[in-house]
Order: C-alpha cells, then structure tokens, then sequence
C-alpha cells in the first residue's frame, strides 16, 4: 500500500458562483483557456467547481477572475488545499470501485462521487489513468485501503 506522503494535497482552486454563469463560461472560452492552461475542472455541484491546477502559477486563477467573477460579483474563488489524491491506472481503480463499492464506474472518462472502501472518493477517470481524490485529513485512509498495483503515472 502507498504511503502517506504518496497521497499529496492537490493544487486546487474552489469556484462557488451562479449555476447559470458557470454554465456559460465553461461552454464558451474558459473551458478551452483552462485546458490549454493544464487545469481540469470537476463539477462537484451546480454552483461548485473544484479546478485542478498544474501549480500556483499557471494562469488559473486569473482566466477563472476574469470569466466568472468578472460576470458574477457575488462569485466565490479561492484556493482549495482540502484535497489530497493519487493517479492510477483506471482498470485499477475500476476494479477497486467494483470491490470496495455498492457501485461501479460508469464505461469511459468522467467524473464520479461516492463511497468506497468506506471513504467519501472522488474520481476522474481520464483514458488509461484516474485520479482518486478524498479529503486531506484522510488521505492516510487512502494510503491504507487502496492497493499498490495500479499505481501509475502522475
């Protein structure tokens, strides 16, 4: 089983803003500009966006003032240091979801809430790799309960 220093808090930044607004920049520019910035964007409710960032400075931050808060004054942006999370193979992480899970992993990329191994998880599953996210102050839970094997590339 990975360590605990093998599960790292993840760059983050925490949008909370208007569904409609969020709708609309991320069908327009800002889903594109963040893409060529290396962000991903997860949808965790229809006012909440948890965007994964490449580093503090990638640009991020800035593209996300501009198409959201610039639109929406009531918006929220701040950073997010309240996840910690580990890439894996996704037939790994398929095959964990299976086991530990009174769910499964829909076929194909997306993103997905739930409970596994008794751990509130988030996943991303992106091709060949997915990413497993949980909240900080249990990421040693994570260490403890998803095996070693599927491990992969960061």
């Amino acid at each position: 089983m990975p360590g605990p220093e093998a599960i790292p808090v993840v760059p983050a930044l925490r949008v909370v803003a208007d569904p409609v607004v969020l709708d609309g920049a991320l069908a327009w520019a800002l889903g594109a500009r963040l893409a060529d910035l290396g962000a991903r964007v997860l949808r965790l409710a229809p006012d909440d966006l948890l965007v994964l960032t490449p580093g503090p400075r990638s640009g991020v931050l800035g593209a996300l003032h501009d198409e959201i808060v610039g639109v929406d004054r009531h918006a929220l942006l701040t950073t997010e240091a309240g996840f910690a999370g580990v890439w894996c193979f996704s037939g790994h992480v398929r095959r964990w979801v299976a086991v530990n899970a009174d769910w499964l992993l829909p076929a194909g990329d997306g993103f997905h809430q739930g409970q596994v191994a008794g751990l509130p998880v988030k996943i991303l599953v992106d091709g060949d790799e997915a990413l497993v996210l949980v909240p900080t102050p249990i990421a040693h839970e994570l260490a403890q309960r998803l095996p070693p094997e599927g491990l992969g590339p960061a």
